[in-house]
């Protein structure tokens, strides 16, 4: 079974960044995962919806975290852990 990484819009002040490009996106589906992205998650960074080939789009943040595996984030992102189901994790890309 495939893990599924979910990306939710930045929550942070003036974060205009995404979590997951749709470059890095397409590598993860090549090795097998299954991508859910929240709608609107990368228009800030200049990454349209359309732009994640091949990648489902959850109607809101709560639908994508519901099936979350792993929630790759840029930053702090205002979540708590009981918004994940038991058993996912969370990742904090760095630079």
């Amino acid at each position: 079974m495939a893990i599924t990484i979910s990306v939710v819009r930045e929550t942070m002040s003036g974060e205009r960044r995404v979590a997951l490009t749709p470059d890095v996106a397409k590598k993860l589906k090549a090795k097998g995962a299954s991508l859910l992205i929240e709608r609107g998650a990368g228009d800030a960074a200049s990454f349209p919806d359309a732009a994640y080939k091949d990648t489902e789009v959850a109607g809101d943040a709560r639908s994508a975290l519901a099936r979350a595996d792993v929630l790759p984030l840029r930053e702090r992102h205002r979540l708590t852990p009981v918004q994940l189901y038991d058993g996912s994790d969370g990742a904090r890309f760095t630079e």
